[in-house]
């Protein structure tokens, strides 16, 4: 048949069905017909016309349902049919930027506070001066921070000193319980909670190394009666 043979698939298709209607058993009219719709849905799908092509293979199939070769052909246009599934990617919830740093010192509680912008981070006992040595109330700010600061009045070694305000010559802050550096003896281990200090506001040693290394310079320290 010229058409098969020159490629025209549509002129066979149009003969064949032609043929078919009048002698759907004359010789091989079906599987020929059913050839000619498979080869144009081939031509098709390289051409890049994924309907035409399905429109095809899905014809071949009426013709010959059992034969497998259309309707693989059909089942894989039909995936490339399928709109891709979008891959969503989550969008990064951003870090909250934190807030500004304070610290509150309520003498009539021994308590520490430490803020975050509004979020309590840590709430500490703390010993602040024992009568007459007195912490200062007032705004303050951390103005100094030294690892291991030396008290030469008393001999003392303050670990992770944090200064906030000046008494005269003498600085005051916050920092460890202190050690004396001649006997190695801790003072007021095991008094936190009471005025005891010589002015200074005092923490445990872990949580003064905590707070030593989490704060700011400038930071504001607030001391309330």
């Amino acid at each position: 048949m010229g058409y098969h043979q020159s490629g025209d698939w549509q002129g066979v298709i149009r003969t064949l069905t032609f043929v078919r209607r009048d002698n759907p058993n004359y010789l091989d009219v079906t599987e020929v017909l059913y050839s000619a719709y498979y080869n144009l849905g081939l031509s098709q799908q390289a051409a890049g016309d994924l309907i035409g092509a399905q429109a095809s293979y899905q014809a071949a199939i009426k013709l010959l349902p059992e034969e497998p070769i259309a309707r693989d052909k059909a089942d894989e246009v039909a995936l490339l049919l399928q709109p891709p599934t979008p891959v969503l990617t989550p969008t990064p919830t951003p870090e909250p930027e934190p807030g500004p740093q304070r610290i509150v010192v309520d003498i009539s509680e021994q308590r520490m506070y430490v803020y975050e912008g509004e979020e309590l981070r840590w709430e500490w006992v703390i010993s602040t001066g024992e009568p007459g040595r007195d912490t200062a109330v007032g705004d303050f700010a951390i103005q100094s921070k030294i690892p291991m600061a030396y008290a030469s009045t008393w001999n003392l070694d303050m670990p992770h000193w944090l200064g906030i305000y000046w008494s005269g010559p003498l600085e005051n802050g916050i920092h460890a319980l202190p050690v004396k550096r001649d006997t190695g003896y801790k003072l007021w281990d095991g008094f936190l909670g009471q005025r005891v200090s010589y002015g200074c506001v005092i923490l445990s040693d872990e949580n003064a190394e905590t707070l030593f290394n989490w704060v700011e310079m400038g930071t504001p320290v607030k001391i309330q009666p």
